[in-house]
């Protein structure tokens, strides 16, 4: 059994590595949004994801989506413009990460990164795209920018004045503003890789990816 059980780990490993490697990830089939844009630049982290909330995956490497027995508090660090969304120097810390976390005594799934800033400070777009949402309520406001097979999420921010669902965004433009919530001023910014689907019900817990690891690896 443990023989069989390694063999068909190796299998899948070996067939993801092909896969991969021949470009032909991109055609892989998430479970909600279809299949994924070859276009999109991500057939990597694509390939990876959708093996990696497979049961089959789960000897290749810990299910991040499984919950922990057991967390240990996040540790503040210092923001260093890792990622464009503000202008340099604005953010102060990561507040939360990507990933688990306990939230008002339960255990949540994180998808994104929580930078802390002052409010009103701009919020800028960290790649050219097309707006797919837009919400004006405070700190439950937001903007959804679309992006070859990618999908950018600001949340706790007010839209910029005129911005509307289909505009065009380029890189570094203004989208809003930081909304204020007192001692908890933050941008929430996620990154979900949906392919060649836009709608907003793509987003998915299992198809967001570590903004931080995105920027570690230089892809913004």
């Amino acid at each position: 059994e443990t023989m069989r059980r390694f063999t068909w780990n190796l299998f899948v490993l070996t067939s993801l590595t092909f896969l991969v490697g021949c470009g032909l990830a991109s055609n892989l089939t998430s479970s909600s949004t279809g299949n994924f844009s070859s276009s999109s630049g991500d057939r990597g982290l694509i390939a990876y994801r959708q093996v990696q909330t497979r049961s089959t995956a789960s000897s290749a490497r810990r299910n991040p989506y499984q919950k922990p027995r057991s967390l240990t508090d996040f540790q503040d660090y210092t923001f260093r413009d890792e990622i464009p969304f503000f202008r340099p120097g604005v953010g102060d810390y990561v507040s939360s990460g990507h990933g688990w976390r306990n939230l008002w005594g339960r255990l949540d799934f994180h998808c994104g990164v929580d930078v802390v800033a002052d409010a009103g400070v701009s919020v800028l777009a960290v790649t050219s795209g097309r707006v797919t949402f837009t919400r004006t309520a405070g700190t439950r406001g937001g903007v959804v920018v679309y992006s070859d097979g990618r999908q950018y999420t600001y949340w706790h921010v007010i839209p910029a004045r005129g911005l509307r669902d289909g505009a065009r965004v380029r890189k570094g433009q203004r989208i809003g503003t930081l909304a204020n919530w007192g001692g908890n001023t933050h941008l929430h910014y996620g990154v979900y890789l949906t392919g060649n689907d836009a709608h907003p019900n793509a987003r998915e817990t299992t198809n967001c990816v570590d903004p931080m690891q995105l920027a570690a690896q230089g892809l913004y």
